[in-house]
């Protein structure tokens, strides 16, 4: 059966409140408690934080970053395939846009591309 909203409302107090919201954030903290740790590891990965905790006092404290490259690594492969192929770029584009995917030809000349009424970039980013 559904109570009545009006009903519920009536009857909520600050102490139901409080308890409702406390109830709510323990059982958050259990839940990613087994996740915790990781997801830490992970942020500290991305911004470049490293954890010399269990180097010995000789050992050098060089922090190598390891998430950064690598996003620059896709960024940069990203960039040479628009170059290369841009009506595919465009073809990626258009489905995520939800238009109309420009006409794609077998040849992997430039020459359809540039025939075609797609617009192109003539900048590269």
């Amino acid at each position: 059966m559904i109570a009545d909203p009006e009903t519920i409302i009536s009857k909520l107090t600050d102490s139901k409140i409080i308890q409702q919201t406390s109830s709510d954030v323990d059982e958050s903290r259990n839940a990613r408690q087994d996740r915790e740790a990781d997801w830490r590891s992970s942020a500290d990965l991305y911004n470049n934080i490293g954890d010399d905790s269990g180097k010995a006092p000789w050992q050098a404290r060089v922090f190598i970053p390891q998430i950064h490259a690598k996003i620059e690594m896709a960024r940069i492969a990203r960039q040479v395939v628009a170059a290369a192929e841009p009506q595919l770029v465009h073809a990626r584009e258009a489905a995520r846009l939800d238009r109309p995917r420009p006409p794609m030809s077998n040849s992997s000349s430039t020459s359809a591309a540039s025939s075609s009424t797609w617009p192109t970039s003539s900048t590269s980013t």
